[in-house]
């Protein structure tokens, strides 16, 4: 049908569409119509930058990938897990919660939680108008943590646009991670955030140990230093792909007198401009 269409006037209509549409993945599912739009009538032209990007197309490919294995994943495997729990505890009567048995289990159960976690991490973002300030201080109450371990910089209201769920997901994993890498030297991690011209942002920043030689690889599933017992080491994972999710970036990088910064950016959609000033660190 688009290809039967006049094309000049309803190829700008459909840019024009797509520059105001908030929701990320439909704008690149309307990228993909010009694209082949173009591609139908022949000539692509190459030098414009609203065809489709491919680094996006894959990101939204990878998200619909981990949804579909994590939904195929719990719905399978929970029951089971019930199962198997139930049997234990009536093999073994009272003795049940003291088993080794028992232990196994929760830890099961524990992980499929995070695979649960990565599952909402991959869902479409769905934008709603929050206080930033406010979900950032109710995250450090949530993760129980006290002042002296984490502290937002600013009290006074951030008003912007995004998907707070998404950004829970992010915030939780980064705060975390900060204060555990704080631990011993028992400084305070200070959130900031913030808005610009067009986008959102909140830099969480520690003293800590600082960032492992191997940096690239924090972001994979499984990778961690911290005790198998107690992590699966999947927080960055899912911090990454939640912030994806919105089209945005988290980025880890060394700051000038030692610890880490984890900087979170998500774009703001059309009309949703901020006023205040760019600074994270």
């Amino acid at each position: 049908m688009l290809a039967e269409a006049d094309t000049q006037p309803s190829l700008s209509r459909l840019r024009r569409i797509r520059d105001s549409e908030p929701d990320s993945w439909v704008r690149v599912a309307l990228e993909r119509a010009i694209a082949k739009w173009e591609h139908a009538n022949g000539g692509l032209d190459v030098g414009e930058a609203w065809i489709s990007v491919p680094s996006e197309e894959l990101e939204d490919a990878k998200a619909e990938a981990i949804q579909s294995v994590t939904q195929v994943i719990l719905h399978e495997i929970r029951p089971l897990v019930s199962d198997i729990r139930s049997a234990v505890k009536l093999s073994l009567g009272a003795s049940f919660e003291d088993s080794l048995a028992f232990k196994r289990i929760e830890r099961l159960k524990s992980f499929l939680t995070t695979i649960h976690r990565l599952n909402e991490a991959a869902a479409a973002p769905r934008y709603i108008e929050f206080d930033l300030v406010s979900l950032v201080l109710e995250e450090i109450h949530a993760g129980g943590f006290t002042k002296k371990q984490a502290v937002a910089s600013r009290a006074d209201p951030v008003s912007t646009k995004g998907d707070p769920g998404l950004l829970r997901l992010a915030l939780q994993n980064a705060i975390r991670n900060a204060v555990e890498a704080s631990e011993e030297s028992q400084n305070q991690v200070v959130i900031n955030c913030g808005v610009n011209d067009t986008h959102a942002w909140v830099a969480v920043l520690d003293e800590g140990v600082g960032l492992p030689e191997a940096t690239e690889r924090v972001w994979e599933p499984g990778v961690s230093k911290k005790s198998r017992d107690l992590h699966f080491g999947w927080g960055l994972t899912i911090a990454q792909r939640a912030i994806h999710s919105l089209g945005g970036t988290i980025r880890l990088t060394p700051r000038k007198r030692g610890g880490t910064s984890c900087e979170i950016r998500w774009p703001l959609p059309a009309g949703e401009e901020g006023t205040y000033e760019d600074s994270a660190d």
